[in-house]
């Protein structure tokens, strides 16, 4: 696959995210989907970028490094060399990091943390809790919307509690049951996770290294260097 259609598969399963939370069992279904095609791009950028440094047969990101150094290639390896540097550099805020965790471990052949549907504030500040509501599943899937809005209301009450006493105590504004909202998160090194604002994260720093790697190969191409 080339690398539009990578992220129109990305944005595709995105879609599909937003449309289903907060079903734990689709949404989950669709973010292993998004992680199958956000890991692909890496490669593909080097495969499509390869015959412009005269590099052939290369269809991931090591097949490129091991022809450059093989050939001796300064321009191909000092593209290798910036690429490492700038995936490193943008995966070092969480969300970028936490998505590249499921990646590995999706591709070790791991299965990924389970998803929890969480009460939020639809305004929050950085002291706001998350609280977990377990809704009735069939097999894992949502029984009712019903049932959802049963349990948001049988836990708001403490929870509404609790984030106001925290609020109190920071000189925030206190909210009402009308301004919580449900998301999916998932738990991952004793941090929660929302779902659909890491894949639009993630989105953002696909699209942003694909577009500075094309930039970054057309001035190494047409540099003069020993």
């Amino acid at each position: 696959m080339k690398i539009d259609e990578l992220i129109k598969e990305c944005k595709s399963n995105l879609f599909q995210i937003e449309n289903f939370e907060p079903d734990p069992h689709y949404v989950k279904y669709f973010l292993k989907l998004f992680l199958k095609y956000a890991s692909k791009i890496c490669d593909v950028i080097f495969e499509e970028k390869s015959n412009e440094f005269g590099l052939f047969g290369v269809d991931t990101k090591n097949k490129f490094r091991y022809q450059a150094v093989s050939k001796q290639d300064k321009k191909a390896i000092k593209f290798s060399d910036w690429f490492d540097k700038k995936f490193h550099d943008e995966h070092q805020s969480v969300y970028p990091d936490f998505m590249l965790n499921l990646i590995k471990l999706q591709e070790k052949g791991k299965e990924i943390p389970r998803i929890q549907i969480m009460l939020r504030p639809k305004e929050q500040y950085v002291n706001d809790i998350y609280q977990e509501i377990l809704p009735k599943m069939i097999n894992g899937k949502l029984q009712s919307k019903e049932e959802l809005f049963v349990e948001i209301k049988r836990n708001a009450s403490i929870f509404l509690e609790i984030v106001n006493h925290k609020r109190k105590l920071n000189n925030q504004s206190k909210i009402n049951e009308k301004q919580i909202m449900t998301v999916t998160c998932m738990k991952f090194n004793e941090e929660n996770f929302e779902i659909i604002h890491a894949c639009k994260t993630y989105l953002t720093v696909l699209n942003r290294i694909i577009i500075e790697s094309e930039k970054e190969k057309n001035i190494i191409i047409k540099s003069n260097f020993d």
